[in-house]
């Protein structure tokens, strides 16, 4: 397994958050954690004028056993140019702050309702599995003994 590569994605909560898409997410979101074979970054960012604080920490406290690796959920104004992803589900109508001013993804997917947000993650485990096979074959080459 190559584990030096940023295997992350960023949802913005408030697309899904109370809202009849919210188990479709979550959902897929397992699916997600079954069909990446590596250890990854989920990351939640939520525009406080929208989520209510306290519906966030019900969320995390609900589905806590489904998140099973590295999971953080922050308001928009506490992610920097350095809080880097592999891949982000943009909202065109509520962009973080500076988003065109600091690329913080590899791969972005553009999404103003929740229901879509499982393409989305289909999207995102594509390519990180590209990404990690690509990078497992690398590293079998390179450590096949030479002649």
């Amino acid at each position: 397994m190559y584990d030096r590569f940023n295997i992350s994605l960023r949802l913005p909560i408030h697309l899904f958050l109370k809202k009849k898409s919210q188990q479709m997410v979550v959902e897929k979101l397992k699916e997600c954690y079954s069909k990446i074979n590596t250890s990854w970054t989920l990351k939640f960012w939520m525009d406080p004028g929208i989520v209510d604080a306290q519906d966030v920490v019900e969320f995390a406290a609900k589905y806590e056993d489904t998140f099973k690796h590295r999971t953080s959920f922050k308001p928009n104004d506490k992610i920097d140019a350095n809080d880097y992803v592999l891949f982000e589900v943009v909202d065109p109508n509520n962009p973080l702050p500076n988003h065109k001013r600091f690329n913080r993804n590899r791969f972005s997917y553009e999404s103003q309702v929740g229901e879509l947000i499982p393409k989305a993650l289909d999207e995102y485990m594509k390519i990180s599995n590209f990404i990690l096979s690509v990078n497992q074959q690398k590293a079998y080459e390179t450590s096949r003994p030479s002649r």
